[in-house]
């Protein structure tokens, strides 16, 4: 494993030194050949490099060799990087990779990828946003200085649980646009303006039984602003450094009042952590219903339907 970014160009494809009689000759690192043979080589993080020091990576990728020197026999290459340019962090990869070799393009599918976001206890601001925008999760454009992807999300999911729920519209609405294209950020800011109308946490983590459900049947914002409720408590119980047990099967009641599906939710917070927590272990019932719904949702990955 090499992580691209870090290596300097001389350790890569060495140097030039004089060698004594008026001319010089390139001295070339001893780690290639020193390889033994049928070595797979993960070069990571490619794109970081500058596309003139990525030529001399392309060199031995495509000829096996440098300077005319054959590395041992059998040695492949995986590479793995950002094709695209990125918030100015990333150079792309050169497009001479994609024509000399084999080249596989992955993008997560936006569906678990919300899932995952709801089991790391993402701000709801960001998971109500994506539910309804699912074709914003990871969106590159060479075009733009700021793109949307995970690590971007995931980042500012950081910087809003730091800023707070009570921060003024403004800083949030300035804080999101660090992070994402502006268009963007001016979607994200409706829900900001929402939260006024939830319900606070600590009422449903007093009586999930008996706390208020927000918005009223039939109003046209009611199920966006249910969303956000049970986003916004799903993402307070995973963030629980004490009790989020208790905190989690909480939220689980407080979800059963809502309609069915408002606990797609809530499904991926109660695995959030790695395990079960023992109070929903403990109740059979919620146990039941969560596992069946865990079982389902591995065989829909596995066989894609």
């Amino acid at each position: 494993y090499i992580t691209a970014a870090t290596r300097t160009v001389e350790s890569v494809g060495g140097f030039v030194m004089p060698t004594g009689d008026a001319t010089c000759g390139q001295v070339v690192p001893r780690f290639w050949f020193d390889l033994p043979e049928n070595t797979i080589v993960h070069l990571d993080e490619l794109d970081k490099t500058a596309h003139r020091d990525q030529s001399m990576y392309l060199e031995i990728v495509d000829t096996k060799s440098i300077d005319g020197r054959s590395i041992p026999k059998g040695c492949q290459f995986i590479i793995t990087a950002n094709r695209s340019i990125d918030r100015g962090g990333s150079n792309g990869l050169n497009p001479l990779f994609g024509n000399r070799s084999r080249a596989v393009e992955f993008l997560p599918d936006p569906t678990e990828v919300l899932e995952y976001f709801r089991s790391e206890g993402v701000h709801y601001y960001i998971t109500t946003y994506l539910l309804e925008n699912p074709g914003d999760t990871n969106d590159y454009r060479p075009d733009r200085l700021i793109n949307n992807t995970s690590r971007s999300w995931m980042n500012l999911s950081h910087d809003l649980h730091v800023l707070g729920d009570d921060a003024p519209i403004r800083d949030i609405q300035v804080l999101v646009a660090s992070y994402v294209p502006q268009e963007i950020a001016q979607r994200m800011v409706i829900y900001a303006e929402m939260r006024d109308k939830l319900v606070p946490y600590e009422d449903v983590l007093r009586d999930p039984t008996k706390a208020k459900l927000p918005g009223k049947d039939g109003d046209k914002d009611a199920r966006a602003l249910r969303w956000l409720q049970i986003s916004m408590v799903a993402s307070r119980a995973s963030s629980e450094s004490k009790n989020r047990g208790k905190a989690k099967l909480a939220v689980w009641k407080y979800a059963e009042r809502f309609s069915p599906e408002f606990k797609a939710a809530v499904f991926p917070m109660m695995f959030g952590g790695g395990n079960l927590p023992a109070e929903v272990i403990d109740n059979p019932a919620v146990y039941k219903e969560i596992m069946e719904w865990k079982t389902e949702r591995e065989r829909i990955l596995a066989t894609g339907k």
